[in-house]
């Protein structure tokens, strides 16, 4: 005869360790989607400085209409859950507030995490991609973050509020490499913190294995270039829905990540070189251009001197395909390595060739 042993559960819930969102208190807020799906901003264009003339007429030069670009970031990833909390379950069972603890978890195991990913999988793909031969270990960490601070320099990059994103096992090298302890006196403050505190002018912040897209060992950044707007962030906790005994738990996230098309070279990926593709080459003449990008899913092009990446008036082009562009303009065009964003969770470890410019004879 078989013996049943009783058995009891206890009334706290098993929680796994979470983090709150290591990306949202460093972007900007300057976007509002308020009322509009996609937000257009305008850019100013320069023009090359003259020499003075002392007599005759436009002694400043030749005057002409300042040029505007438009950029523009249309909102798409769009993002719900649900769960049932039936009334006669929770009736037989010892757990409290069964649908709000249930709620607080899925927003810190799944919501957080998912838009921390999505961010960074973005916002690689639209700056700067640094090509790095192998990926790097003790004894070339630093100076593969040496080689982002010069790109920061070289561009006019506010050393204030320049961050790094570095993944758990990358961020090891850098702890155990000697030159970092006497990196502004720092390199105890991190062991004995668990954070790298600053590092080359960047602020370093340790994120999970696994945050990063593949085959990106860190992401440099800096706090105005990038977004993480929400238009919609709710969650709710409906007490006896129709067609339920119980609570019916929803949430929606409506959100997207933008890199700010003016402030592009403050966004810093440095890739595994067999990651990024090619970059498109601008073939054949006039009224007949080709532009070819191998490995490209989507090449998007412009002939009025805008980023292809930001630009309303970017075009899609059939990689290969002649196009009517006339001689004399000049056609900036980049391959990029997804085709759409807001509905796709996949992480191929794929990044864009830079842009190039070419004036079509």
């Amino acid at each position: 005869m078989a013996v049943n042993y009783a058995s009891k559960y206890t009334k706290e819930i098993a929680k796994r360790f979470t983090a709150n969102s290591f990306v949202k208190p460093n972007t900007s807020n300057k976007l509002n989607f308020t009322g509009a799906k996609t937000v257009r901003m305008y850019q100013l264009v320069t023009v090359p400085e003259n020499d003075y003339k002392r007599s005759g007429s436009n002694r400043f030069g030749e005057p002409k209409d300042i040029d505007d670009i438009v950029l523009e970031y249309t909102m798409e990833r769009d993002k719900a859950f649900t769960g049932v909390v039936d009334k006669g379950d929770e009736k037989d069972q010892t757990i409290q507030s069964k649908a709000g603890q249930w709620l607080n978890q899925q927003i810190r195991e799944q919501s957080t995490p998912n838009a921390d990913k999505y961010y960074f999988r973005k916002v690689a793909n639209f700056g700067h991609c640094e090509k790095l031969e192998s990926a790097p270990g003790k004894n070339t960490i630093l100076d593969a973050l040496a080689d982002a601070q010069v790109w920061y320099d070289n561009h006019l990059i506010p050393n204030e509020k320049r961050i790094c994103y570095m993944p758990a096992s990358n961020f090891k090298f850098i702890i155990r490499s000697d030159p970092f302890f006497s990196l502004e006196k720092l390199g105890t403050k991190a062991l004995t913190k668990g954070h790298v505190g600053e590092a080359y002018s960047f602020r370093m912040i340790k994120v999970p294995d696994g945050y990063l897209p593949k085959n990106c060992y860190f992401l440099c950044v800096h706090a105005s270039a990038t977004e993480l707007p929400y238009k919609i962030s709710e969650t709710r906790i409906h007490k006896n829905a129709p067609g339920i005994s119980g609570a019916l738990v929803e949430g929606r996230y409506y959100y997207d990540a933008f890199v700010r098309g003016e402030k592009a070279d403050a966004v810093y990926a440095a890739c595994a070189q067999s990651a990024v593709i090619e970059d498109v080459e601008i073939g054949g003449s006039s009224g007949a251009v080709t532009l070819t990008c191998a490995g490209a899913k989507l090449i998007k092009y412009t002939v009025d001197g805008s980023d292809p990446r930001f630009s309303d008036n970017a075009e899609i082009a059939t990689s290969g395909s002649p196009l009517n562009i006339e001689s004399g303009t000049t056609v900036r065009a980049v391959g990029l390595a997804y085709a759409q964003w807001g509905k796709s969770n996949t992480d191929e470890g794929k990044f864009p060739g830079a842009v190039v410019e070419q004036t079509i004879a």
